[in-house]
């Protein structure tokens, strides 16, 4: 069974997160691997991971730091400061994760950018 490829040409590809986004390991390597495998889909991309982001964060500067790039694909790796190392109980931590992630998601997804 083939499967269609999510990505298409001339792409514009923001990868946004937290320090695992901004150091940019996960993300030169999908760049690398992307622009050597499918070199005529004339890919673009920009990193707007942001060291001790969270969900919330990420919502908050969705339009300055995300939407600006005028963004066709946008990949959402958030998570890691969403617990917030403290007491808070972990169902409160998961709600409000899920509230902000699901407000990304749909935000840009209203926009037609499609959300990996």
């Amino acid at each position: 069974m083939a499967r269609r490829m999510h990505l298409r040409k001339g792409d514009r590809v923001v990868f946004v997160g937290d320090s695992i986004t901004e150091q940019r390991m996960y993300t030169n390597e999908v760049e690398a691997y992307l622009v050597q495998r499918f070199p005529r889909l004339n890919l673009t991309f920009f990193n707007a991971g942001w060291a001790g982001d969270t969900a919330a964060g990420g919502s908050r500067r969705l339009e300055r730091d995300i939407l600006a790039l005028r963004p066709t694909v946008v990949t959402v790796c958030y998570g890691m400061n969403d617990g917030g190392y403290g007491y808070t109980p972990v169902s409160t931590v998961a709600a409000n994760f899920r509230r902000h992630l699901t407000d990304i998601v749909w935000r840009l997804r209203r926009r037609g950018v499609r959300v990996v």
